[in-house]
């Protein structure tokens, strides 16, 4: 190799790195299988009341935080809470053809099954609604991936899941005591 020819393979080689140092996030520089830390924050919303009606004298639990850190493309199960009506779900999973057989479901609880993955400078998060359950066979989970949504979001900004008024959100997004739930999610790309 001449010495003009190892001048450019060194400029091009030193290019490269320069480049992957700076645009890291957004570049094809990265390796894969990369790991995210997810921070799920679950908060109780105050009822709605009259602008005028007393405060409430029951205390607000404190927001439940969650930690979860996994490789790209790993499957996430996020609890969020008992619920209330069993037997609605139970109707609407077999209605929507998700569950073939009449064996009545017993602890039902919603969960949010969270797919992240590294799309140039943005984490994806793929979120699907959830329903974990009991039968005399044993436990499993029932992904509603018709009403998956997906989320584009910044490392280190948070995003709130959730939000559309289906009558299927509005039961999932609340727990036992039909308190409403908001889901927040803050998405970290970690090197540990």
């Amino acid at each position: 190799m001449s010495l003009d020819a190892a001048k450019k393979y060194f400029s091009a080689g030193l290019l490269a790195a320069v480049f992957c140092a700076v645009f890291f996030y957004s570049s094809p520089c990265r390796a894969a299988g990369e790991k995210i830390q997810l921070v799920a924050k679950i908060k109780i919303m105050e009822p709605v009341g009259a602008p005028d009606a007393p405060a409430s004298s029951k205390p607000q639990p404190p927001d439940a935080m969650l930690f979860f850190q996994v490789k790209e493309g790993e499957e996430i199960k996020l609890p969020l809470s008992k619920t209330a009506e069993p037997e609605w779900y139970e109707g609407y999973l077999k209605k929507e053809g998700y569950l073939a057989s009449s064996v009545p479901l017993s602890g039902v609880e919603s969960v949010l099954l969270l797919h992240p993955k590294v799309e140039g400078a943005v984490i994806q998060i793929e979120v699907v609604p959830g329903i974990s359950y009991q039968t005399e066979e044993g436990k499993g989970v029932v992904a509603v991936s018709r009403l998956a949504a997906t989320y584009q979001v910044p490392p280190g900004e948070p995003v709130e899941v959730g939000g559309r008024k289906s009558e299927f959100e509005t039961k999932f997004f609340r727990n036992e005591n039909s308190e409403t739930l908001r889901v927040i999610l803050l998405p970290e790309l970690t090197d540990s």
